[in-house]
């Protein structure tokens, strides 16, 4: 689409830099300038700068730099169209175009059919009999009605054609309906979420970009997810993102659980700055979105052997987009889910109060898969937590790591020192000279 020139330049004449930045960065007057850390890059020297006078940022360490659409571009994940509309909503400036493409077409469309089908998935649980086995699930589980209204949730009905019938109804083309992600591919007619709790998944701008549904009765995975589309990528998505980011901002901190159940019940425990990845472990697209508000994490994963390494591979990620990482060490076979539903709001906060530090964590999770007090076994143990500590870049809280380390499993300190040496020469030379790193061996590709 093109925006008339007109339009541009009464948007930026209308939009004050440093306050929209500001909502971003804590900036601090430096004559005539404004300064404060990068948000694109970890750095501990304020180099961002902010010039009001001609409408622009720069940064020194990065050089990232632009006008007041490329930091919301930047910082929100828009195009250009979408960064200008939605700068024109804040300064109340007429948003029009004189040309809109196939493709913005497509996605406005897509958005239109999400947020209606989700009001229909809304109306089923709320206000129909068909929804009430759904409504009583959720119930059993300590979810209150007003976490259901603020999340959205929904019920699909158990008719798997009933969907399609309504959209058609609604003058949707077949093709169109055939690509949306609604349906399934071996039949076209069959809607893929049926008889399920519905969880919209919202972008960070609370757009409805895909669902979530977990089965109520029957045979059938637990879960499944929507497929990809032009408007949802699973790499790049948090689940409860559109309610979280504002509670992330304000106190740089996000706490990254496992599911949709486990997001609902934190943010009932009024821990509202809480999300979670999509049918996929943590990747580096999360990693690089989650660093631009925030400069610290909780994590918060299930009890057992699949949370340990989805923990593992979580602090490597974060750690290399300089997000400090702490853990939340839950009882084995709990998750916050089933704190709320057993001791409610109050259960959960306890289980969370009392984090450890991502290695003490990480290196106690493997002094309980070895038996430690044998040379082997620290020696295990130190090698399956060199690869996080290789990640640190600071020298001063590396050395440190190795002596608490070093600590936990009982060994000597300079020993340690020596082997982490030898094993970031060998991982240098087998890397050829790129960063290794995801602890116990993970690969980076997503987990599906």
């Amino acid at each position: 689409m093109r925006i008339p020139d007109s339009v541009i330049e009464e948007v930026s004449r209308r939009t004050d830099i440093v306050e929209l930045i500001g909502n971003y960065v804590t900036l601090k007057a430096s004559g005539s300038r404004y300064m404060g850390l990068c948000p694109f890059h970890n750095e501990r020297t304020p180099s961002f700068s902010v010039n009001p006078e001609v409408g622009a940022y720069y940064c020194f360490g990065c050089h990232k730099g632009g006008s007041a659409f490329n930091f919301v571009m930047e910082m929100e994940g828009l195009n250009f169209p979408e960064a200008v509309k939605y700068l024109a909503d804040k300064a109340g400036v007429e948003f029009t175009t004189e040309v809109e493409d196939d493709s913005s077409r497509r996605r406005k469309a897509l958005l239109e059919l999400y947020s209606r089908v989700a009001n229909s998935f809304a109306y089923f649980l709320d206000d129909s009999e068909r929804g009430k086995s759904a409504l009583e699930t959720l119930s059993d589980r300590g979810i209150t009605s007003d976490t259901i209204r603020r999340f959205g949730l929904g019920y699909a009905p158990d008719d798997p054609f009933w969907l399609r019938g309504f959209l058609e109804k609604k003058e949707y083309s077949a093709g169109f309906l055939s690509e949306c992600g609604l349906f399934t591919k071996a039949n076209e007619k069959r809607a893929l979420f049926a008889g399920r709790i519905m969880f919209p998944i919202r972008s960070n701008r609370g757009e409805v970009v895909a669902f979530g549904g977990r089965i109520t009765a029957g045979d059938g995975p637990k879960y499944i997810n929507s497929p990809e589309t032009e408007i949802f990528h699973k790499r790049m998505s948090l689940y409860g993102i559109d309610l979280a980011l504002k509670p992330i901002r304000t106190s740089r901190r996000v706490v990254l659980c496992e599911g949709y159940m486990d997001v609902l019940a934190l943010h009932q425990a009024g821990i509202e700055n809480a999300v979670a990845a999509l049918g996929t472990a943590l990747t580096g697209e999360h990693g690089a979105f989650l660093q631009r508000y925030c400069n610290s994490a909780l994590l918060v994963f299930d009890a057992d052997e699949a949370g340990a390494r989805a923990t593992s591979r979580a602090a490597g990620i974060l750690e290399t987009h300089g997000v400090l990482c702490e853990v939340a060490p839950l009882d084995e076979g709990t998750d916050p889910a089933d704190l709320l539903r057993h001791g409610g709001s109050q259960a959960v906060v306890d289980a969370i109060s009392s984090p450890l530090s991502a290695l003490e964590f990480l290196v106690r999770s493997s002094m309980n898969a070895t038996s430690a007090s044998s040379p082997e076994g620290k020696e295990f143990v130190l090698s399956e937590v060199f690869p996080y500590i290789s990640l640190m870049r600071s020298e001063v809280r590396r050395g440190e790591s190795l002596r608490l380390a070093a600590d936990l499993v009982g060994a000597d300190r300079e020993a340690v020192l020596r082997d982490f040496g030898r094993y970031r020469r060998t991982a240098k030379t087998r890397s050829d000279g790129h960063v290794t790193g995801v602890p116990s061996g993970h690969s980076e590709s997503a987990q599906d």
